[in-house]
């Protein structure tokens, strides 16, 4: 096996630099989302936590700033984590358009499919009313109306 050491190079994809100038991503985006590539591992994944990133960004910015920008560059598939609901802590992100050691490519798709809910059993058939359509009083109450105007009319009786 070959054990050549893995070359210290961080790959930037030349979209995200159009997607900046085209205006998909904004600048402080921008600044979040290089700064987490520039930490990525080899393996495209970056252990990073929201005051690291707090710290590194210039100015000051709260932890819900850093959130939401994180939060928006997963919106648009530029990075991915899972969801974090009332958690703390360092967590991994990880980036696509990655070239990894083994000379494979790395990319989002796998996690931003859509899961498809299906049931272990397959469609019942629609389930049909025990009460016929039909009201019995209603037509009693048409058949003896029906007989009253016969009479009045002096209709021969019909052999329905």
């Amino acid at each position: 096996m070959n054990m050549e050491p893995i070359k210290n190079f961080v790959p930037f994809p030349r979209r995200i630099l159009s997607d900046v100038l085209n205006g998909r991503m904004s600048g402080p985006e921008f600044f979040v989302y290089a700064w987490i590539r520039g930490k990525g591992n080899p393996y495209a994944v970056s252990q990073v936590s929201i005051p690291e990133i707090r710290a590194a960004y210039p100015g000051t910015v709260s932890d819900n700033h850093i959130y939401k920008l994180i939060r928006s560059l997963r919106k648009k598939k530029y990075l991915y984590y899972p969801d974090r609901a009332g958690r703390r802590g360092s967590f991994e992100v990880h980036m696509g358009e990655w070239t990894l050691p083994d000379g494979s490519f790395k990319t989002l798709e796998r996690f931003f499919v859509q899961q498809t809910v299906r049931t272990s059993q397959p469609a019942s058939p629609p389930v049909r009313p025990e009460v016929r359509d039909e009201n019995k009083d209603v037509n009693q109450g048409f058949e003896m109306m029906k007989k009253h105007m016969a009479e009045r009319f002096k209709l021969p009786p019909s052999n329905e």
